[in-house]
C-alpha cells in the first residue's frame, strides 16, 4: 500500500519499516515520564524549594506552553536539518532538561523542564510525520506502539517517584528519567547518520536534495491555517490536552488533600497512565480497519466527561474505577488525535504541517489547565470547579469528533 507520494509503505528507499517503529517506541519513552514523575512529589517540591499550588501547576503547564510555543517551528527544523536528525535534536534536550533539573534550586528546575519540554515539542509534534512517511500502511498501529512506550513510563514514572525519594532522594527521583530520552537520542543519532537505512544522505537514486522532504512532492511550508479540516484536528487535539495535562497534573494532590497518602496518591495517578496505556496497546490498531472514524473519536470523549461528573459529584466512590475509566478515555483520544494527523494529511510534509498547527494551538492552550486549576482551588479550597470544566472540555469534543468523518485532509489540493 502507498500513500499520496507514490512510496511503498514499510519498505524501499525508508529502510525496513521495522527499524523505524523500533526508533519511534525508543523516543516515545521520554515523552511523558518528565512530567508525570513531578505530582508525587508535590510535597517534596514545596518543603525543599518553597514551591506553592500556583508554582506546582506552572511546573507542570512550562513544557505543555514548550510544546505550543514550539510545535510549529518544528516543522521547520525538520526542513532545514532533516526529518530523523530534529526528532534526534528533540530527544537530546529531553535528556539533558531532564538530567540537569532536579539538581540546584527553583531556577535550575525551571530551566530545565523547560529545556524538556522544547525538546518534547520537536519530538512530539514531528514523530507523526515520520510515520506517515516511513510506514504509511499501519499508523494505527505504529501509533499504539508509540502511545504504548510513553504511558509505560510514565506510569512507572508516576508509581515509584515517591519510593524512589525515600530511597534515594527526589533529585534523583527526577534525575533518572533522563535515561529513557538518552536512549531515543542515541537510535535517532543512529538513525541519521549518513548512510543509515532511511536516514536523509541515505545513498540510491531516489535521495532528494531536500533532506526533510527527499520523497514529497513540493509543498507549502507554513501551517494550514486556512484548512477547516486541521483546525477540526486541531481542536480535537486541544481537548484531548486540556484534560490531559489537567488531571495529570491535580488527580494525586486533590486525593492528598481527601487524606491519602503520598505513595497512595502516586500509584493512583499511576493508575491514570495505566489505563491509558491499556488504551494504547488496543485501540490504535482497531481504528485501522475503519474507515468512517467518527464514533471512535467521540466514544472516548463521552466516557471521559461521564468519569470526570462522578469524579466531581462522588470523588470517594470507586476512586481507582473511576480514575482508570479517566485513563483509557483519555489515552484513547490522545492516540486517536495521533492517528488523525496520519490519516488526515496527504503526505508526510503536511502531516509535519498538520502536527505543527495542531500541537501548536493544543499545548498552548493546555498550558493554562494546570495553573488556572491550581489557581481556582487556591480561590475555592476544592477541584471541583476545574474537574467539572474539564467535563464540559470533553463534551466540547464530541461535536468536534461529529465533523472529522472520511475524506478529510490537509495537503494535495484537499481541505
Amino acid at each position: 500500500m502507498s500513500d499520496r507520494t507514490g512510496r511503498s509503505g514499510g519498505s524501499g528507499r525508508s529502510g525496513p519499516w521495522l527499524a523505524v517503529v523500533l526508533a519511534v517506541v525508543a523516543v516515545a519513552a521520554s515523552l511523558r515520564s518528565p512530567l508525570t514523575s513531578v505530582p508525587p512529589l508535590a510535597a517534596d517540591l514545596d518543603g525543599d524549594l518553597g514551591l506553592g499550588a500556583g508554582a506546582l501547576g506552572l511546573l507542570t503547564a512550562l513544557p505543555v506552553l514548550c510544546m505550543g510555543l514550539l510545535a510549529p517551528p518544528a516543522s521547520a527544523l525538520a526542513a532545514r536539518i532533516g526529518l530523523d536528525r530534529a526528532i534526534a535534536v528533540g530527544a537530546v534536550a529531553v535528556a539533558v532538561g531532564t538530567c540537569v533539573r532536579p539538581w540546584g534550586g527553583a531556577a535550575l528546575l525551571v530551566a530545565g523542564t523547560t529545556l524538556a519540554g522544547a525538546g518534547i515539542a520537536v519530538v512530539g509534534a514531528l514523530v507523526p510525520a515520520a510515520v506517515k512517511r516511513h510506514v504509511p500502511h499501519r499508523p494505527g498501529a505504529v501509533t499504539g506502539a508509540y502511545m504504548a512506550s510513553m504511558m509505560t513510563t510514565a506510569t512507572l514514572a508516576a508509581a515509584v517517584a515517591v519510593p524512589l525519594a525515600t530511597a534515594l532522594g527526589w533529585r534523583v527521583s527526577l534525575a533518572v528519567w533522563a535515561l529513557p530520552a538518552v536512549l531515543g537520542a542515541v537510535v535517532w543519532l543512529a538513525r541519521s547518520r549518513p548512510g543509515a537505512p532511511g536516514s536523509p544522505d541515505e545513498p540510491g537514486p531516489a535521495r532528494s536534495a531536500d533532506p526533510a522532504v527527499a520523497a514529497d512532492p513540493p509543498a507549502p511550508t507554513g501551517l494550514p491555517w486556512r484548512s477547516r479540516t486541521a483546525w477540526l484536528v486541531t481542536a480535537y487535539l486541544t481537548c484531548c490536552s486540556v484534560s490531559f495535562y489537567t488531571l495529570m497534573a491535580w488527580v494525586a494532590p486533590a486525593y492528598v488533600e481527601r487524606g491519602w497518602s503520598d505513595e497512595a496518591a502516586g500509584v493512583l495517578l499511576a493508575v491514570f497512565s495505566g489505563g491509558q496505556l491499556a488504551a494504547a496497546l488496543v485501540v490504535p490498531a482497531l481504528v485501522d480497519r475503519v474507515r468512517d472514524r467518527r464514533a471512535w473519536y467521540a466514544a472516548p470523549a463521552l466516557a471521559n466527561a461521564a468519569g470526570l461528573v462522578v469524579l466531581v459529584t462522588a470523588p470517594d466512590a470507586a476512586p481507582w474505577v473511576v480514575v482508570g475509566v479517566l485513563g483509557v478515555a483519555n489515552g484513547a483520544a490522545f492516540s486517536l488525535g495521533l492517528t488523525q494527523l496520519v490519516e488526515h494529511a496527504a503526505g508526510a510534509h503536511d502531516s509535519a504541517r498538520l502536527g505543527g498547527l495542531g500541537f501548536g494551538v493544543s499545548y498552548a492552550v493546555a498550558a493554562a489547565g494546570p495553573v488556572v486549576a491550581g489557581w481556582t482551588h487556591g480561590l475555592t479550597g476544592t477541584y471541583a470547579i476545574a474537574f467539572g470544566a474539564v467535563a464540559l472540555v470533553a463534551l466540547s469534543q464530541v461535536l468536534v469528533a461529529s465533523r472529522l468523518g472520511p475524506g478529510r485532509q490537509v495537503g494535495a489540493g484537499a481541505d
